[in-house]
């Protein structure tokens, strides 16, 4: 089993891969897409990884059902802290 900062090193951090799914602005998608796809293990962290996003101002909820970008990029800032610290282990 990999820890979970290999899983973010390998596949971004849950914010970025939630911000990935949406489609660029002004398509929205619904909310409920978003997690289709993933284990419920995966689905917990995208959950926190998509209120991250919202917080960060990368996303937002509109009508209550849709999800929309509101950047139209992103630095993913786990990523980069963590793979020079994975490697220096």
């Amino acid at each position: 089993m990999l820890h979970i900062g290999e899983l973010v090193v390998n596949n971004g951090s849950h914010e970025a891969r939630v911000y990935d799914k949406v489609p660029l602005a002004p398509e929205k998608c619904q909310l409920s897409h978003l997690l289709q796809g993933y284990s419920d293990s995966e689905k917990n962290f995208l959950k926190v990884g998509f209120s991250k996003a919202v917080k960060l101002g990368w996303l937002k909820v509109v009508d209550s059902t849709y999800v929309m970008r509101v950047v139209r990029s992103i630095v993913d800032q786990v990523l980069n802290t963590l793979t020079p610290a994975l490697f220096q282990i």
